[in-house]
């Protein structure tokens, strides 16, 4: 005998693109010292072996070599071990349903000997994403929620991206049961907070849902609230507190549009339970878009469109836990309303962007670029006619805005094409982004390049750049 190989996984049964916590043990149970890379340092071991017992397909994981200089070694002496968090590949790696067995080999003494850990037996379920929601923060990490139609029933997921070279999708994790007509939100901390810990609200019928989840508790804090109608928009993000302490669950809050009375009702989520909040009516029509802003301080302002007689108005309302103001008008615009996108950049300055069809048969389009400082400044930064083909009828449309104030466009013409793009011009997505129907979404690559959020049918995301090709590599 010479090196055991052990490894310990928390969790056996998970979804697609699901990343459980790993340990890796090894053991000298021989009589000499033995000579290995050492596993928190080194770059190719341990070899992964997966074995899908159905089909027989096995497939070896082995990590490419990133540096220059030799591996950094360690000795073994006869009885010792070392235990290793053990982080799984993020691409590729279990990416279809079935059952495995999984193995680990480690090679030492320069290669001479191995060893191998005992098969752990591993269920992966499908993960099909329907109707994501993202944060509207777009940084290198993004978070997003979504529906499962994979499961049955459907639950609600939660998944962090890498949005850098080397990144993609990281870990996901099943958090609630609910129905395929669920649309989850996500909550997001003070701008420049910790926010590593989510809590996740749906409406369901006439009620409104909610739970709590951190990689240190898991999911917790599940809890409903009845609002008393069933057309309920949650308006998103939620609202978190800071998270001091992550031993202790943050409270939140939750802006809630009740359509058919033009009401905004707000409600507080705590880990003991949801306490209403205050309420007020909201003037004028129902909001084309809306979506919720804290900055720094925790001041919230939640900013929406809403369209009359061809009038296009951009308004925000400040609103706490004690009170709802009423929409002060920042600008408006002539034209007909398609579509609106927002975040919040690191000087708590909302950077915004509008697109509009103008003109007397509206037909030409306009993207407005708006920022609003933190100081509560309005300026329109520039309005310019996106490079779309006019001839052409657009659809499904999406924006997206950078920490920058870069505004990208996603949107679909009638004939089915997928298009990504902004002011600059656009760029018809190939065929193997846009082959499935599935929900496409963007995020922004070092804070310029818009990568798209493909969802695939099983496979849970991946993420591409407009070309078709993967992120760089690191």
């Amino acid at each position: 005998m010479g090196l055991s190989v052990e490894l310990r996984m928390d969790r056996t049964d998970l979804l697609v693109q699901e990343r459980p916590r790993c340990l890796l043990v090894l053991s000298n149970s021989g009589q000499e010292t033995v000579r290995l890379p050492h596993p928190r340092y080194g770059e190719t071991m341990p070899i992964l072996r997966t074995l899908n017992v159905v089909t027989g397909e096995e497939t070896v994981h082995r990590r490419p070599v990133q540096g220059l200089w030799p591996e950094r070694e360690t000795t073994l002496r006869p009885g010792d071990r070392i235990v290793s968090l053990l982080p799984l590949p993020a691409e590729g790696f279990l990416s279809k349903a079935g059952t495995y067995e999984l193995w680990a080999i480690y090679e030492y003494d320069g290669g001479r000997s191995q060893g191998a850990s005992p098969p752990i037996r591993i269920r992966i379920r499908p993960a099909t994403p329907c109707r994501p929601t993202f944060d509207t923060l777009q940084g290198v990490v993004t978070y997003a929620t979504w529906v499962n139609l994979g499961a049955d029933p459907p639950d609600i997921v939660r998944t962090r991206f890498d949005v850098r070279a080397g990144g993609g999708v990281g870990e996901t994790l099943a958090v609630a049961g609910a129905t395929a007509r669920s649309r989850p939100v996500l909550s997001l901390p003070p701008n420049r907070r910790d926010r590593s810990g989510h809590w996740i609200a749906w409406s369901d019928e006439s009620a409104l849902r909610f739970i709590y989840l951190s990689r240190e508790s898991g999911p917790a804090a599940a809890g409903r609230f009845d609002l008393g109608s069933g057309d309920a928009r949650i308006v998103a993000p939620l609202v978190a507190d800071p998270r001091e302490d992550r031993r202790v669950t943050p409270a939140a809050a939750a802006l809630v549009l009740l359509g058919a009375h033009r009401r905004l009702v707000s409600v507080r989520l705590t880990p003991e339970g949801p306490r209403p909040g205050p309420a007020a009516d909201l003037p004028g029509p129902l909001p084309a878009w809306m979506m919720n802003h804290v900055r720094s301080d925790g001041g919230r302002l939640a900013t929406l469109v809403q369209c009359r007689a061809g009038v296009v108005s951009l308004a925000a309302i400040r609103w706490t836990d004690r009170d709802i103001g009423v929409p002060a008008e920042l600008g408006k615009w002539e034209g007909e309303f398609v579509a609106a996108g927002a975040t919040l950049d690191l000087r708590d300055a909302i950077r915004g962007a509008t697109l509009l069809r103008v003109g007397p048969s509206l037909r030409k389009y306009v993207l407005a670029r708006w920022s609003v400082d933190a100081g509560g400044g309005f300026r329109i930064e520039e309005s310019r006619e996106p490079t779309l083909d006019e001839r052409k009828s657009i659809s499904d449309v999406a924006i997206r805005v950078s920490s920058q104030g870069i505004a990208a466009m996603l949107c679909r013409s009638a004939e089915g094409e997928w298009f990504v793009g902004g002011v600059q011009g656009f760029r018809a997505l190939p065929p193997s982004v846009t082959n499935s129907r599935r929900p496409l979404d963007l995020l922004f690559l070092n804070g310029v390049e818009p990568v798209v959020v493909c969802s695939q049918e099983g496979s849970g995301f991946r993420l591409l750049r407009a070309d078709g090709s993967p992120l760089p590599a690191e």
